[in-house]
């Protein structure tokens, strides 16, 4: 059912759509997701502007985060690559909580990535 659930919410079309499955289609997973699929979370926020952008993901997000045993926090690459898009869209405010919450076990974000060159 997971791949289902995260492939939806990857897709969703508007903020609100994203909000609805985030609450409908991942919340009913908390506190039984793996590292894994974790990390799937994660790539599911950032690979669609809808989800990141919208205004409740922090807060879903972290809850969801929460109640993850630290065995099965996200990967570090994860939380890496989480990190560098927040920093490129100019989100590190929203997701601050979300951010210190990672940090609890001892991950330190990266230095932050050159802006890519257009030429």
């Amino acid at each position: 059912m997971w791949p289902r659930a995260v492939e939806e919410y990857q897709g969703s079309g508007s903020w609100r759509k994203s909000e609805a499955n985030f609450s409908d289609l991942i919340t009913p997973f908390a506190g039984r997701l793996n590292g894994q699929q974790l990390d799937q979370l994660l790539d599911a926020v950032i690979d669609n502007g809808q989800n990141w952008d919208a205004a409740e993901t922090d807060t879903l997000l972290l809850a969801l985060l929460r109640n993850a045993t630290p065995a099965d926090r996200p990967s570090h690459d994860a939380r890496n690559r989480f990190y560098q898009h927040i920093v490129r869209m100019r989100r590190i405010d929203k997701y601050e909580d979300v951010l210190t919450f990672l940090q609890s076990d001892g991950w330190v974000p990266p230095p932050p990535e050159p802006p890519a060159d257009d030429d």
